[in-house]
């Protein structure tokens, strides 16, 4: 096959214009050198890559500080909710005569004992939709996945020095804050 019409450039030509660029290393290693998210942060020396792992150990505490964060005002939300439900729902006493007219079932279904009374998404029927929590949480949730996906990227390179610094982050915001998060099982990511 005549790849003379390609003005020069052959299969080669396309390798010769990459040897500049860094070339990602598909396994684990602990070279230095791999680009962290943009071209120019490339830690290649000892103590740029010690400040890009410890980077990487607070962004991972912070993910789970997120997570806690998003689990304490779930509860707030939900507590005000309900508040603003007692206040709007309160039962108005019924008239004496209808009080006196209303009977009771006599035969009332009985309740499944296979079913959770508080289940999620009963839960989520009761409350009311407020745009201030659901833009709150929204928010919230936004922050924690671009933190989750910064991480990803970050393990994606495959160093070794990253990856040990975002698991032990992770470990030690878990320690820290998990048990606050573990209050809402919803939330958890």
């Amino acid at each position: 096959m005549d790849m003379g019409g390609m003005d020069g450039v052959d299969g080669m030509g396309a390798m010769d214009g990459m040897k500049g660029m860094s070339m990602m290393k598909p396994y684990f290693h602990f070279t230095m050198g791999d680009i962290l998210w943009f071209k120019a942060w490339a830690p290649s020396s000892a103590g740029t890559v010690f400040a890009a792992c410890f980077g990487l150990f607070l962004l991972s505490v912070s993910e789970r500080f997120l997570n806690a964060i998003r689990a304490i005002m779930a509860i707030k939300w939900e507590e005000r909710a309900r508040r603003v439900e007692l206040v709007n729902h309160t039962p108005t006493p019924l008239p004496t005569l209808a009080r006196a007219q209303q009977s009771e079932p006599k035969f009332a279904p009985s309740p499944d004992p296979n079913a959770h009374p508080e289940s999620t998404w009963g839960r989520m029927r009761r409350l009311p939709s407020t745009p201030a929590h659901d833009l709150s949480r929204g928010l919230l949730f936004a922050l924690q996945s671009a933190l989750g996906y910064l991480l990803m990227l970050a393990v994606m390179t495959f160093n070794v020095f990253f990856i040990i610094s975002i698991l032990t982050g992770l470990g030690v915001g878990e320690t820290i804050f998990g048990r606050v998060a573990a209050i809402t099982p919803s939330i958890g990511h």
